[in-house]
């Protein structure tokens, strides 16, 4: 199948030709543990703060498009390097 993608800062879209079925990425999942905290504001159960992991992009592409495709995984890949990864956690953050 045959795909075609956006490329922006810190994401990908890609949309398949044939049924124009599409889907964002972001460079890297990031999600953000606060504190548990009681009315009086002590803190129960400190949180985990940022919490960050690279997406497996077999399991995304299966899950989104029912199918790996391997020139995209690539495509995807390419764009999602090390650095660009490293400055969206720094922007997600506000760092």
């Amino acid at each position: 199948m045959s795909y075609i993608t956006t490329k922006h800062q810190y994401s990908i879209d890609v949309m398949r030709t044939t049924d124009n079925h599409a889907c964002g990425f972001m460079a890297k999942k990031m999600d953000f543990e606060g504190d548990l905290i009681d009315s009086s504001g002590n803190v129960i159960k400190a949180g985990a703060g940022w919490i960050e992991s690279d997406y497996n992009w077999d399991t995304e592409l299966q899950r989104v498009f029912g199918e790996v495709n391997t020139d995209l995984k690539t495509e995807i890949e390419n764009h999602f390097t090390d650095s660009r990864k490293a400055a969206y956690a720094t922007y997600r953050k506000g760092e």
